[in-house]
């Protein structure tokens, strides 16, 4: 279930210290509007009632998906957490268990969820993204949606967010398609351990192409 909690936050802009409701865990299945929320950022936001500026409020959110079996916990700054320090962890073998520390990467685990795609693939791909890219102000990316470019074609659309910036790349989505096609038999050997939490990011998918594919395209 969701679980809000009451505490107090300091305004970084004006230091005048309010009243927030962080919520600790969110059960996507079971609160929807809460998802919603969380997604355009409205969750985690503070609007200061003495300043009236906003401002992202960082605290550990266990978020989980019960339709399609998945928990992402966000620990910013923190260790990965252990499977026998949640309720009913016996019951989560089939559950694919993520830990990210960063806001991005937990809206990027939700959305991959959404579109039924598989966070193991999309990091490889974006691997290979990141290598034919023109020029690469650096940062990371992310994936946002499937779409269609201004001629009607298919694309993977994805956010670079830097420390000064974020704007959109795109890639087509057959390419996609087929680079999936190819990589999967990599995954099936390359198997998570089922009911540990697992960090999925660049590191995971630069280590994994390494090591079958030392000179990536």
């Amino acid at each position: 279930m969701s679980r809000p909690d009451a505490t107090t936050v300091t305004c970084p802009h004006c230091g005048q210290a309010q009243d927030f409701v962080a919520w600790n865990s969110l059960n996507a299945t079971l609160d929807p509007e809460r998802k919603a929320e969380l997604l355009s950022g409205e969750l985690t936001r503070l609007r200061c009632t003495h300043c009236r500026a906003s401002c992202d409020v960082v605290h550990p959110l266990l978020y989980h998906d019960m339709k399609r079996r998945l928990m992402v916990h966000f620990l910013a700054g923190e260790a990965a957490p252990e499977l026998s320090g949640l309720p009913l962890g016996a019951m989560l073998k089939d559950y694919r268990l993520r830990w990210v520390d960063s806001r991005h990467e937990l809206i990027e685990k939700i959305l991959l969820a959404d579109a039924n795609l598989d966070d193991q693939m999309m990091e490889l791909f974006k691997v290979v993204v990141r290598v034919q890219m023109e020029s690469d102000p650096g940062g990371e990316l992310y994936f946002e949606e499937f779409g269609q470019d201004a001629d009607g074609q298919d694309i993977v659309k994805f956010v670079q967010v830097t420390p000064r910036q974020a704007c959109q790349v795109t890639t087509a989505r057959q390419f996609f398609e087929k680079f999936a096609g190819g990589v999967g038999a990599v995954l099936q050997r390359e198997t998570l351990a089922a009911g540990h939490w697992h960090r999925v990011n660049r590191a995971y998918a630069e280590a994994l192409m390494k090591k079958y594919v030392p000179d990536p395209p």
